[in-house]
């Protein structure tokens, strides 16, 4: 018999892990509004509307995926985001940073870069703001250490 823990198990832990945190973070950070809902109950009663304060759902959010460890976190978030804000308003970088040759020996240090999902305030003829997946690649040099 195995002990410890393995996936699928992980990832299951992960999500749960990283959505209590998410609940957590929106709850104290994220700007409010106050409502007024249909509920269920608006077929029997007028008074079945909810009345409180909720999340803006204007609100803007970025999620930022650092390759290889932080893909499943970033996906949680950017899900998560998607059902509280109006899908338009959350995005999802994605940042990739290893050059390998052809021995898959690392290189160097690219900055890679991708966005999916929400809208752009900049404009530019290459770069669609209507919310479709927008690339773009830029390179940074790695940095030179100094002691």
């Amino acid at each position: 018999m195995r002990q410890g823990t393995y996936q699928p198990e992980i990832n299951t832990l992960v999500a749960v892990l990283y959505r209590d945190l998410l609940r957590v973070i929106v709850n104290a950070e994220f700007t409010r509004r106050a409502a007024a809902t249909a509920t269920r109950m608006i077929d029997s009663t007028p008074h079945g509307v909810f009345h409180g304060e909720t999340i803006d759902p204007e609100v803007r959010a970025v999620t930022v995926n650092i390759a290889r460890a932080g893909t499943l976190p970033s996906q949680i978030t950017y899900d998560f985001l998607n059902t509280l804000l109006d899908p338009g308003s959350s995005a999802r970088t994605f940042r990739h940073g290893r050059v390998l040759d052809e021995a898959a020996q690392v290189t160097g240090a690219k900055i890679f870069g991708s966005k999916i999902g929400g809208t752009s305030t900049t404009r530019s003829s290459s770069s669609p703001t209507d919310g479709r997946h927008r690339r773009s690649m830029c390179t940074r040099s790695r940095p030179t250490r100094r002691t």
